[in-house]
C-alpha cells in the first residue's frame, strides 16, 4: 500500500476495507469505535493506521462526519455474544472530505454467512470552473464522405422546419432522406479508413452504387 500511496502523488485517493483495527486509537474505555470489549483490536495496527494517515493526509470520513456517533461494522455470528467494533471503513485524502455527503454502515448483515457489515460512501465532483470548449479533430475534414453526411443533415433540418414543401412532397423528401441515410451506414466507412483487402471486389462496387445514390439523391 505505501508503494500505491508514493506513486500517486497528490490525487485524491479513497481506501476501503476491513482494517482489522479501529481508527481511534484512545483506551477501550474511551474509543468510540468497540462495545463491551475487553481490550481494542489490533492496537498496533491502529497506530500503523495512525502514522499513515498522518504521512499522507488521510482520515476517516465516518468519524469526521460523526464524532460522536457509535455504529459498529463486525457483529460476532454467535448472537449470545454482545461485543461489536468498527473495523471495516473508508480512508480518504483529507482534501475530498468536504465533497463527502454520506458515510455510512448498513444497518443488518447482508449474509448470514458474514460478520460483517457493508459500509458505503457517497461523494460530490466539483466541476471545473473553466471547463474545456469541446473540439473535434480536423482529420475528419478529409473523410470522403464528409459532405455527404452534413448534406443529409442540412437536407434533414431544412425538411424540418421549412413551410414551402406541401404535404405530399415533405413526406416525400423526408422518406428519402432516411434511405440515404440508411444507404450511408449500409455502405460502410471509405477506403481511407479500411486496410487492403478488407473489403472485397463484390464489396466494393456495391459501396460506389450506394454511394451514388446518395450523391444523385443530394445533387437533385
Amino acid at each position: 500500500m505505501l508503494q500505491i500511496l508514493n506513486n500517486t502523488n497528490n490525487d485524491p485517493r479513497i481506501i476501503c476495507g476491513d482494517w482489522n483495527c479501529t481508527y481511534s486509537t484512545v483506551s477501550n474505555s474511551l474509543n468510540p469505535d468497540v462495545l463491551n470489549m475487553v481490550s481494542t483490536p489490533n492496537p498496533r495496527h491502529a497506530k500503523l493506521l495512525t502514522k499513515l494517515c498522518d504521512d499522507f493526509e488521510l482520515a476517516d470520513p465516518f468519524r469526521t462526519k460523526y464524532p460522536n456517533q457509535r455504529e459498529f461494522s463486525y457483529v460476532l455470528s454467535d448472537p449470545t455474544k454482545k461485543n461489536r467494533s468498527r473495523i471495516d471503513f473508508f480512508i480518504t485524502s483529507r482534501a475530498i472530505l468536504q465533497n463527502i455527503t454520506e458515510c455510512t454502515i448498513s444497518p443488518n448483515l447482508q449474509s448470514k454467512m458474514f460478520d460483517h457489515k457493508a459500509i458505503h460512501l457517497s461523494t460530490i465532483v466539483k466541476k471545473s470552473s473553466n471547463p474545456t470548449i469541446p473540439t473535434i479533430s480536423h482529420a475528419i475534414l478529409c473523410d470522403p464522405d464528409l459532405d455527404y453526411v452534413v448534406g443529409l443533415a442540412v437536407a434533414d433540418t431544412y425538411a424540418n422546419s421549412t413551410a414551402a414543401l406541401i404535404i405530399g412532397g415533405w413526406e416525400a423528401i423526408k422518406q428519402q432522406i432516411g434511405q440515404s441515410k440508411d444507404k450511408l451506414r449500409c455502405a460502410g466507412p471509405s477506403n481511407i479508413h479500411m486496410l487492403p483487402g478488407d473489403r472485397s471486389e463484390y464489396d466494393e462496387p456495391m459501396r460506389e452504387g450506394l454511394i451514388a445514390e446518395i450523391r444523385e439523391f443530394l445533387d437533385g
